[in-house]
């Protein structure tokens, strides 16, 4: 049996096509929101199962609002969950930090995107975490926002809480979600 073989041609065309490939794959990658460390009892884990969407805004005279996605596979060990912030009367959501950004950096990021959450804790009804630190344009600094909220009839409502690295001290909102 004769094995099969590429002329030089059609063996750069696969070659280049292999390129593209993998050079498109890490982009198409990258808009999958990382992996949630989900650390829940039984009950909590079992009442997060689902993919879930709500809103948040701000208790500020000005108020900010934004939206949340949640999802968790009844098989998986962790979750996804993303939350889009936006400045008000922006169309740009807030950009991540960084890991390499620092701290005294008052640049943003090029890239924005959703932001993605970092942790949820659940023991029953009732459910905390944090976000990944975001850049704050407004602020001009660094974020951090954690939340807290319980579940009561298929919908988890809570409130939050963002530090900011200076000058500003802090802000408090609202959130709610409800399974889809």
């Amino acid at each position: 049996m004769r094995a099969f073989a590429l002329s030089p041609s059609r063996r750069r065309a696969v070659a280049a096509t292999l390129m593209l490939a993998a050079c498109l794959l890490p982009a198409r990658c990258a808009s999958i929101p990382p992996p949630i460390r989900l650390d829940a009892n039984a009950g909590a884990r079992e009442l997060l199962v689902g993919d879930w969407a709500g809103e948040y805004v701000t208790d500020e005279v000005d108020p900010r609002q934004g939206t949340i996605a949640f999802r968790l596979r009844e098989r998986d060990d962790f979750a996804h969950g993303e939350v889009r912030m936006r400045p008000n009367g922006s169309r740009e959501p807030y950009a991540r930090v960084q890991r390499s950004m620092p701290a005294a950096d008052k640049t943003p990021p090029p890239l924005t995107e959703w932001l993605t959450i970092r942790v949820v804790r659940g023991h029953d009804r009732s459910f905390s975490g944090e976000l990944d630190s975001y850049w704050d344009p407004d602020r001009q600094c660094r974020a951090r926002t954690t939340f807290r909220g319980t579940e009561t009839d298929g919908v988890i409502t809570g409130t939050f809480e963002t530090i900011y690295d200076a000058p500003w001290a802090r802000t408090e909102g609202r959130w709610w979600i409800k399974r889809r």
